[in-house]
């Protein structure tokens, strides 16, 4: 997740920034950064769409039946996803 938070901010920041690509990274002066807004945007939509369609295809889910008893203090569990901000006050 760090890793994440880097290449979010840091490393993308970085290479938009025209000095710093200027300074550490080409050897001719350009008035822009290696990497721009949108093709950081566009590169990282595709691979989330790529990573989300071989997750999709590829993983297997296995039926899981819970044994014993359920989550649920009630019977109607709808009642309780609907009602339970009321349920929630009577708790506290």
């Amino acid at each position: 997740m760090n890793i994440g938070y880097f290449t979010s901010f840091t490393a993308f920041l970085a290479l938009n920034d025209a000095d710093f690509c200027n300074n550490y990274l080409r050897q001719t002066a350009k008035a822009q950064g290696i990497l721009p807004l949108a093709g950081y945007l566009q590169f990282w939509g595709w691979f989330f769409a790529v990573a989300t369609a071989l997750i999709a295809l590829c993983k297997h889910e296995t039926n899981f039946q819970p044994a014993g008893d359920t989550i649920c203090i009630c019977n109607d569990c709808a009642w309780v996803a609907v009602f339970g901000v009321s349920i929630m006050w009577d708790i506290v």
